[in-house]
């Protein structure tokens, strides 16, 4: 019965860890700035389109339309009328062109702007992910060493009680137990600070989290 309990422990956390590829996978399209910079770079997309439009020759067209009250052998009571302009530009000095260029230079930024900064995020992702499996692992270290500490003080107080060890033994070994706390709790508000950055990096809280290695990439590509 106690290894079915163990199970059932073990599986929901295990369901509910995460990987490093997946937390970057779901930063990519949630975090905050991607989501921002893609859309600057979708209205500078549209500035590519509204200068191309420029070339096209504009058309202008217009109706009027008048009811008289009463009418005359030589007025209509109800008067139509329409009209249509077309204007053509023949030459404008290269100015819509450059217009153009400037939009698709500044598109082009853009995108660069976004690619650097989701290669960015990724870098800090994998970073944040292993300092938060580092200070897993310290955890780990300074618990066992705060038993190790807490035997060994009262093992050393039970000599001090029959006078088999000093006053300044135990202080020592209470001093030592004290940092050892100290430093636990340091590193518990440095995990959670982690975590939380970490969070907001992804757009998504951070709980429970796999061991991930990284796999050297065979091709790289500039950008």
């Amino acid at each position: 019965m106690k290894y079915i309990v163990l199970i059932w422990l073990v599986i929901p956390t295990l369901m509910n860890a995460q990987s490093l590829s997946e937390l970057i996978d779901f930063a990519l399209p949630n975090n905050k700035i991607v989501q921002s910079k893609l859309l600057t770079q979708n209205a500078k997309l549209k500035d590519v389109e509204s200068s191309k439009n420029a070339y096209y020759p504009t058309v202008d067209a217009g109706g009027f339309y008048q009811n008289l009250n009463s009418r005359t052998p030589g007025m209509a009571g109800d008067v139509y009328s329409g009209y249509a302009k077309v204007g053509v530009d023949l030459y404008d000095g290269e100015r819509k062109q450059n217009i153009i260029e400037k939009n698709r230079a500044l598109l082009n930024a853009s995108k660069y702007g976004t690619l650097s900064y989701k290669k960015s995020l990724q870098l800090d992702i994998v970073n944040d992910f292993f300092n938060i499996q580092s200070a897993k692992e310290t955890l780990k270290a300074l618990a066992n060493k705060k038993r190790q500490l807490k035997a060994e003080l009262s093992r050393v107080k039970k000599f001090y009680e029959v006078g088999s060890a000093t006053k300044d033994e135990v202080d020592k070994l209470q001093a030592a137990l004290s940092n050892s706390i100290y430093q636990i709790d340091s590193v518990k508000f440095q995990l959670l600070s982690l975590k939380q950055i970490l969070s907001i990096k992804i757009g998504k809280p951070v709980k429970n989290l796999v061991n991930s290695t990284i796999i050297e990439p065979k091709n790289i590509q500039n950008f």
